[in-house]
């Protein structure tokens, strides 16, 4: 059986990307890409950012103020 490594993504290379579907700024989160621009958020699989618009989670939608 071969052990489990980890693969990490490096973090200076997330200010190299930007979001396929806006051209927006892509921050780090733990385990995604997050777009500053349009929300969408790009998994990271093993290390390796997938930046698929289609593949990307939906924006979320910040509940509006109670009044």
């Amino acid at each position: 059986m071969r052990p489990k490594t980890q693969i990490h993504f490096d973090p200076s290379t997330a200010a190299q990307l930007a979001c396929p579907a806006c051209l927006g700024n892509l921050s780090l989160s733990a385990t995604r890409l997050i777009c500053a621009s349009c929300g969408r958020a790009y998994p990271i699989v093993d290390g390796i950012p997938v930046l698929i618009a289609e593949r990307a989670e939906a924006p979320t939608r910040a509940e509006p103020p109670r009044e």
